[in-house]
C-alpha cells in the first residue's frame, strides 16, 4: 500500500475513534445525539439531491440544442472588405 493511504487511512480512522469516545463520553443521550447525526446527514442529502437535480437539467437543456447558434457566436466579429480580400 502506498504510504498515503496509509496515512489516509489511520486518520479517518482516528477521527472516527474520536467521535465515537466524544460520543460514548458526554452526558448527552445517544438517542439526541444520533439524532442530531440522522437531522444533519438528510439536509446535506437534500442539498446535495437539489444540487445534483441543478446539474442534471443544466445538462438536459445543453443536449436540448447541442448544435451552437453560428450567428450568436460571430455576430460581434467585423470583417471589412479590405480584410477579406487581403487573404
Amino acid at each position: 500500500m502506498d504510504k498515503s493511504v496509509k496515512n489516509r487511512i489511520f486518520i479517518g480512522g482516528t477521527f472516527a475513534a474520536g467521535m465515537l469516545s466524544g460520543a460514548l463520553l458526554s452526558s448527552i443521550p445517544m438517542s439526541q445525539i444520533t439524532g442530531r447525526l440522522i437531522g444533519k446527514s438528510k439536509r446535506v442529502l437534500l442539498k446535495e439531491r437539489r444540487g445534483f437535480n441543478v446539474r442534471v437539467e443544466k445538462v438536459k437543456r445543453e443536449l436540448a440544442n447541442p448544435l451552437p447558434d453560428l450567428y450568436k457566436a460571430t455576430e460581434s466579429l467585423s470583417l471589412s472588405e479590405e480584410e477579406l480580400f487581403r487573404g
